[in-house]
């Protein structure tokens, strides 16, 4: 993909105002300089991530395997895994407190970009923070699944099976109130169980 100088440095100061830092991005120095940098390499990646197209494409369907990404993320920098660690109780809680602090700041961005909308304001500036921020909590997520040998991408095909079961009677979906997607009459509960069974035993 293609983009402009200028959508690199858009795109790098939005997120590194979303990060707190974008003052330090113009400071004539080196820490300065050195930011810029990294910011616009971010920059890059969260454009090039935006123009692909979805996982499962025919194009794409080579490049993204997020399990082996993360483990190729954790085996680089010698991450612990539950099976390598003897102090499981402090890796659990680093887990949890991972997740919880990507799932917080994906919501405040989508906060955020929800105000935009009824504002009926440019949005595309709050879309890729989202869009970093969504990108972390599940590069976090999977990354917990892969520490605790947990075959996540096998169980996310399981509950989306389990979540196309949920029409009514009458072929259309029950809703909530919200527009949540509720359980009809021929739903069937996601064997996340036998998705398990089916990993040890492989």
């Amino acid at each position: 993909m293609t983009h402009t100088p200028q959508d690199v440095e858009y795109v790098a100061m939005v997120i590194a105002e979303v990060d707190g830092v974008g003052h330090l991005l113009d400071h004539d120095c080196a820490t300065g300089h050195e930011m810029r940098l990294a910011y616009q390499l971010k920059a890059k990646l969260v454009i090039e991530r935006l123009a692909t197209k979805a996982p499962g494409s025919e194009d794409n369907a080579a490049t993204y395997h997020p399990m082996a990404m993360v483990a190729e993320f954790h085996d680089h920098f010698d991450v612990e895994r539950e099976t390598t660690t003897d102090d499981k109780e402090n890796l659990v809680a680093l887990r949890r407190r991972l997740i919880e602090e990507e799932c917080q700041e994906a919501a405040v961005q989508l906060m955020r970009l929800g105000r935009r909308l009824e504002r009926g304001q440019h949005s595309q500036s709050a879309r890729v923070a989202l869009a970093e921020k969504l990108a972390n909590l599940l590069y976090t997520t999977y990354g917990t699944a892969e520490i605790h040998g947990i075959p996540l991408e096998d169980a996310f095909e399981e509950v989306h099976r389990s979540n196309m079961s949920k029409l009514g009677l009458n072929g259309r979906p029950v809703r909530r109130h919200d527009g949540k997607v509720l359980k009809g009459p021929n739903y069937q509960e996601a064997d996340i169980a036998g998705v398990m069974s089916e990993r040890t035993a492989a």
